[in-house]
Parts: C-alpha cells; sequence; structure tokens
C-alpha cells in the first residue's frame, strides 16, 4: 500500500496493529513514513516521526530521515530539508544530498543546486551522480566550469545512451557491451568530477570549501 500511494490503508492498517496490541518497530515507520512521502503528507509525517520515539521508543534511523527529507524535497520546502538533515545525530548519506539536487532540478532552484553540488563534491569527489543531471542547471546556477565540463564529456561519450527505466547503459554501433560502456561512462564522469573540484577549489582560493561551511551553518 504504500509504495503505491495508498496511504489511507497504511494508516488504517496502523491503527488496527495498535487496537490488537502490536508494537511498532522501525520497519513499520519506514512504511508509515514512505505512504506519507508518495502522498505529500507532511503533516501526518511529522505526526508519525515524532511519535517514534517520544511514543513508541523507536530512535529513527537514516531511512527514516530519508523518507521525511524525500517528502520535503518533493514539496520544495528544501530550507526545511536541509536543517533537518543538519540536525540528524549522524552525518547525511550521499544519497540524501542526491535527493535535495533532484528536488533542486526538478524545482529549478539554481542557489541550492550550487550549493548542494559543493556539498555532494566535497562528500565524494568520484561520484559522478551530481553530474548526471542536466548541464543546463549548473550554467544557471553560475557553476560554468562544471557545465562545459559536463557537455565536453556528453560530447566525447556521445554514443553512450542511458536507459532510465532499467538503468542498462549502452554503446551503440561498435558491438561494445552494455558493461564496457558504464565502465566507460563512469570513468569520464569520475575523470570530470574530480578535475572539476580541483579546478573549482584552485580558482576559487578557498571560496568552495568556504561556501559548503556556510551552507552547513543555521
Amino acid at each position: 500500500y504504500a509504495e503505491i500511494g495508498e496511504s489511507e490503508n497504511v494508516f488504517r492498517i496502523f491503527d488496527r496493529m495498535l487496537g490488537e496490541g502490536v508494537k511498532p518497530n522501525p520497519v513499520t515507520f519506514i512504511v508509515l513514513l514512505t505512504a506519507c512521502s508518495r502522498k505529500g503528507l507532511y503533516s501526518e509525517c511529522h505526526t508519525y516521526f515524532e511519535a517514534m520515539s517520544g511514543s513508541y521508543g523507536v530512535s529513527p534511523n537514516l531511512e527514516h530521515h530519508s523518507c521525511v527529507v524525500n517528502l520535503l524535497g518533493r514539496r520544495g520546502e528544501l530550507d526545511m530539508a536541509v536543517s533537518m538533515m543538519k540536525k540528524m545525530p549522524f552525518a547525511p548519506s550521499p544519497l540524501l544530498w542526491h535527493t535535495i539536487m533532484g528536488a533542486c532540478k526538478n524545482l529549478g532552484s539554481e542557489q541550492f543546486a550550487k550549493q548542494t553540488f559543493n556539498v555532494a563534491v566535497h562528500i565524494d569527489d568520484t561520484d559522478c551522480v551530481p553530474y548526471s543531471h542536466p548541464s543546463h542547471i549548473y550554467a544557471g546556477a553560475e557553476l560554468h566550469d562544471v557545465s562545459s565540463k559536463v557537455e565536453a564529456m556528453d560530447v566525447e561519450c556521445h554514443k553512450l545512451v542511458w536507459l532510465q527505466d532499467n538503468q542498462i547503459l549502452e554503446r551503440l554501433g561498435d558491438g561494445s557491451t552494455p558493461q564496457y560502456a558504464a565502465n566507460l561512462y563512469l570513468h569520464n564522469c569520475r575523470y570530470t568530477s574530480r578535475n572539476c573540484y580541483k579546478r573549482n577549489t584552485e580558482n576559487s582560493s578557498g571560496g568552495l570549501l568556504n561556501g559548503i561551511q556556510e551552507f552547513g551553518k543555521g
């Protein structure tokens, strides 16, 4: 029910569990929060999240936080999402920053895209996901060096096709295997990532890292 967005059924089953004396566990709340996230139900999501430790003695883990961050990203509440990530008792995973980046792309939030990109690359400069978004979002956010690098990579890898439905990369026209194409794509992503990060850091005279530190304040 949670995965297909039937939140009312999820809530009804949860209430029935409580009525029968069944104690909810961490998985129970992942289901509840996922259902809320799918339907954009922030009020309900907040209530269940707060009730975890307050009423049921269940400590929220990274997956629980991810559900809430994902919901906030869907709603365009990027400030709230980042604020929650900063308050977590553990470091945000790269996946959470990827979630925020996806929200930035969908909302056209250029400033947040720039800040989030800086943090994501700082965490892992070999991660190619920040470069998987259209280069125009970086150009709009004045990350012109990144934008040009991504476009150059696109030209170099013009025979690579990303099939998002099944997440398979194919190299067309030369008989190469999908695995070879995937390896080549990731190699180019990582090369681009390392060099962009290095150049941005050197050219900004510390401005990039200062920006990351400023983004982490609040």
